[in-house]
């Protein structure tokens, strides 16, 4: 995630699931960071396919902020993840 010219407070969840803990993160003025989803795999990754499950994520920011959520694998080595321009305050779920 990106920041533009202020500090930004970025908190994602997912709450369908109250045993995920929120990840809290500061992005700097002009900054970017990256979350690795990797551990939470299992409980973001829809499964089973084609049916709408309980698996989305909430990302709240204090600022604006562009986000991206990318799958890094060998079927997507292009970085063309789903960006959020203007994700101040914005709801998107994982398929």
């Amino acid at each position: 995630m990106t920041s533009f010219d202020s500090i930004a407070n970025v908190i994602i969840s997912q709450p369908a699931n109250a045993e995920f803990a929120p990840i809290n993160m500061t992005n700097p003025a002009f900054g970017t960071n990256s979350v690795d989803l990797t551990p939470f795999i299992d409980i973001i990754e829809n499964k089973p396919p084609d049916q709408v499950n309980l698996y989305g994520l909430h990302v709240q920011s204090s600022k604006v902020i562009t986000a991206y959520y990318d799958e890094a694998n060998d079927w997507n080595t292009d970085s063309n993840g789903i960006q959020f321009p203007y994700l101040c305050y914005s709801v998107f779920t994982t398929c």
